[in-house]
């Protein structure tokens, strides 16, 4: 019975469009020799050509990570009862002995509300194939 194969999936912010990220040219190098398959989810703005070299094979995805504003508007009441942006205001209090701010408030909304939309859209967007172990790669 043999391995299942590996599928590492890099979230990245421009790579390999643009001058942004440049050592993941380098580390696609070693990554294509450790994985069965590369996908690489960029959540900026896609360039007519990539300016970087990268391995055949390696699948890209557009990812738009931006909240509309009727997301906003819909979606940051919600966010005031996750328990994730409760525990960060609590860590923040508590731990740190800090206030939370309406700007500190807002960034924390708006990072909840983009995350769930990349998880979203590269749920939509990627082959999950179940046979497969998965690696997430995000380094931002």
């Amino acid at each position: 019975m043999g391995s299942a194969k590996k599928h590492i999936i890099i979230v990245c912010s421009n790579f390999p469009y643009g001058f942004g990220e440049p050592f993941l040219e380098v580390e696609l190098g070693y990554l294509h020799k450790e994985f069965d398959k590369i996908t690489i989810c960029t959540t900026g703005k896609l360039e007519p050509a990539p300016g970087f070299d990268i391995p055949q094979g390696v699948e890209m995805v557009s990812l738009n990570p931006d909240p509309t504003f009727l997301e906003k508007l819909f979606g940051l009441w919600r966010l005031f009862f996750d328990a994730e942006v409760t525990n960060e205001i609590n860590t923040i209090t508590t731990d740190y002995h800090g206030s939370v701010s309406w700007g500190k408030l807002k960034t924390m909304l708006v990072s909840r509300l983009r995350a769930r939309k990349i998880k979203a859209e590269m749920q939509a967007k990627i082959n999950w194939d179940l046979a497969e172990e998965k690696y997430l790669y995000s380094y931002w």
